[in-house]
């Protein structure tokens, strides 16, 4: 993926230092349909392998701007936990600390969420849902007081 991005932005001339780039990379670790399975960034350590790799793509060329989309998280040793993981990729570069990851997104969709009866009808009066029940999740404005949490 990052090879397909960098190809991309060296054919249209996003790569020159002395420019921000007008092509970012958004990465979503907080998928709440991977069956069986828990949104990775709940787990930081699971993104190493990923983060390694973006890490080592941005050594490669810095104007390269990646980011996180994160999952809602809702205790204070979340956030340490992923700012601690995250840090341990920061580098000292020409005296100056950097780190492969530019931003964050925070955040997706919390998933397994409650629609009451009211909230799943159509007009005539029948049930409707927007995605499979199973894949559901609370999402936009309802999300948005957790997200800048």
């Amino acid at each position: 993926m990052i090879t397909a991005i960098q190809e991309l932005r060296k054919s249209i001339d996003d790569m020159t230092p002395e420019k921000q780039s007008r092509i970012a990379v958004e990465i979503n670790t907080s998928c709440p349909n991977i069956k069986d399975a828990p949104p990775p960034a709940y787990q930081p350590e699971n993104l190493r392998p990923l983060l390694s790799v973006v890490a080592a793509a941005v050594r490669d060329d810095p104007t390269l701007t990646v980011g996180l989309k994160l999952p809602p998280y809702v205790y204070q040793t979340q956030f340490t936990d992923m700012i601690r993981f995250i840090s341990s990729f920061t580098r000292d570069d020409r005296a100056k600390r950097t780190n492969p990851i530019s931003f964050f997104t925070c955040t997706n969709t919390l998933g397994s969420s409650l629609l009451f009866n009211s909230q799943t009808t159509n007009d005539q009066g029948e049930q409707t849902f927007a995605v499979p029940s199973k894949y559901g999740g609370l999402a936009g404005e309802a999300l948005h007081p957790l997200a800048l949490g």
